[in-house]
């Protein structure tokens, strides 16, 4: 198994539950196997609360870290022992520059020896396109909110 092997190297392993949460695996819960597993729950994930996720962790001392960065890097009120982060959603509407192109995941360059300008335009593309919400029940009026979100934005 993986985390015996990250085990012996001294190595954490670092799990995506997003796809699994709840599910059991060898009687444990996903979630209580590795080290670290990282929930999301944005708008295309199995458990939607429009924004957010959590991290599951048997690590005290990481558990601790975790909750400080989601206070703004703050230990206690006024007292920041980490650069924090805010990362609220000012607009109801999740928006991402899509992945990075297939051959330049690393799987795929150490299997075919694949880098950067190999494929200009994909590489170009991953850059310039976003993913915008999308789901099957997504209503006229949804669309049109998202056209104005983006919009705006891209004019300010």
């Amino acid at each position: 198994e993986i985390n015996e092997i990250a085990q012996k190297h001294n190595l954490v392993v670092i799990e995506d539950g997003a796809p699994a949460l709840g599910a059991i695996h060898k009687n444990k819960k996903v979630g209580s196997i590795s080290t670290v597993t990282g929930f999301s729950f944005g708008p295309d994930k199995n458990m939607n609360t429009g924004e957010g996720g959590m991290i599951a962790t048997n690590d005290v001392e990481l558990a601790e870290k975790c909750r400080i960065l989601r206070k703004n890097g703050a230990e206690k009120r006024y007292y920041h022992t980490y650069i924090g982060w805010n990362a609220k959603m000012q607009d109801p509407v999740e928006t991402r520059i899509n992945f990075p192109p297939v051959h330049l995941q690393p799987v795929y360059r150490k299997m075919f020896g694949t880098k950067e300008g190999m494929f200009p335009i994909a590489e170009e593309m991953a850059g310039r396109t976003l993913g915008l919400p999308i789901f099957l029940k997504i209503t006229s009026e949804q669309q049109e909110m998202i056209t104005e979100i983006i919009t705006g934005s891209v004019r300010n």
